[in-house]
């Protein structure tokens, strides 16, 4: 889930809530500090010149037991194992925090 901060300087609560509205999980954080930064291009189009995007990442939990929710933001989400994850998505992107120690959190 992702969403924009749209003016709130809080990005951890801006994290929490897009986890609630879009697959619409109770998640906490496991530490209040950034996880991860990606910064990527996003092309020019007819409303905007190109530009770099920053996504602002933490680490969250949630139970697993619990049913993601289906709606039009989040179609397909479900729970995979984190050893999974590069056969649904395997962008650089993604990958790179799965590599990263979480033992230490």
């Amino acid at each position: 889930p992702g969403g924009h901060c749209d003016g709130n300087p809080d990005t951890l609560q801006v994290a929490l809530k897009e986890v609630r509205e879009e697959p619409g999980v109770a998640a906490r954080p496991l530490r209040q500090s950034i996880f991860d930064i990606d910064v990527h291009t996003i092309p020019g189009n007819s409303r905007e010149a190109a530009h770099l995007h920053y996504d602002i990442r933490y680490l969250l939990e949630a139970d697993p037991a619990l049913e993601v929710a289906r709606n039009h933001e989040a179609k397909a989400v479900r729970w995979v194992p984190l050893d999974e994850v590069r056969l649904y998505n395997p962008s650089e992107s993604l990958l790179r925090m799965q590599r990263k120690d979480i033992v230490n959190i």
